[in-house]
């Protein structure tokens, strides 16, 4: 007969994952997508660069879907976004997201659950745009490109759980990005979607198997899991000053293969300045 731990031993390794599970509504965020990167372009010698302050939530950790304690997110960003018209209708991008997170649970104004995120992922890839339309200042662009980065986080202590918890990882991207967008001398106005695959690796944490389970992080080496998402972007630049506006980026989606759980901040949000140089 296999050995079985004394009961108030069994019961001393089952009560955080107990605790974790009765009084916890706030999910672990295991991923934030990057704003999407759309070039606007006209023609050749173009070029659009824009810095956004950015900010999201997960729809997962919204009080509607809490019985218990009353979770919060806190994310912001800064976001760095590049595009060169190489070509006639040929343009080269890159971009960079830092993030700076943290979420959890409270009740009773004390924290319960407290994690802290950072995230920084490098995208670059190739657009194609063409004009269409009587006065050819509408335009469809198909992107491509894929993104290397880094996601590291840490339960710290709280009423809860005495912290020291982390969950480390590296992060390889592809994405397809198509946008139809307008463009003219005081205004410009996106649509599209981004589709991405992302596949975590070189993963380090000390959670154990149960604590893993109770934050609906899958007990694995290497995660793979896809993204879509709808965004839309509008940009405003003041008379005599055309080549310097203003940029608001809206952005929704959602994990497509549900390796996470759905564990991810799916509501995304820029706000910044613009800039587009042409011949």
């Amino acid at each position: 007969m296999a050995h079985q731990p004394p009961v108030p031993v069994a019961i001393y390794r089952l009560l955080p994952l107990l605790l974790f599970s009765a009084c916890t509504t706030a999910e672990f965020i295991q991923h934030t997508p990057t704003l999407a990167n759309t070039g606007m372009h006209r023609d050749k010698g173009d070029f659009a660069g824009r810095i956004f302050y950015s900010t999201g939530s997960a729809s997962i950790n919204s009080s509607s879907n809490s019985s218990g304690p009353s979770p919060y997110d806190a994310l912001n960003g800064l976001q760095a976004q590049g595009s060169v018209a190489a070509g006639r209708q040929i343009a080269l991008q890159v971009s960079h997201m830092y993030s700076r997170e943290k979420g959890g649970s409270t009740e009773n104004g004390n924290h319960r659950i407290v994690y802290n995120y950072r995230r920084n992922i490098t995208e670059a890839g190739l657009a194609w745009f063409y004009p269409f339309g009587p006065k050819k200042d509408f335009f469809m662009e198909i992107a491509g490109g894929t993104g290397l980065g880094r996601y590291t986080s840490s339960e710290v202590a709280s009423l809860q759980l005495p912290g020291g918890r982390f969950y480390n990882h590296n992060v390889f991207k592809l994405y397809f990005q198509p946008t139809v967008y307008f463009r003219s001398r005081h205004f410009n106005a996106g649509a599209g979607m981004k589709f991405a695959r992302q596949s975590f690796g070189a993963i380090s944490t000390n959670y154990s198997s149960d604590e893993k389970a109770a934050r609906e992080i899958l007990d694995v080496s290497r995660l793979n899991t896809g993204t879509t998402e709808v965004f839309f972007r509008l940009e405003w630049f003041p008379k005599g000053l055309e080549w310097l506006g203003i940029s608001a980026h809206a952005q929704q989606g959602g994990e497509t293969s549900q390796k996470m759980g759905g564990n991810i901040n799916d509501s995304n949000f820029g706000l910044g300045l613009c800039f587009r140089l042409t011949k």
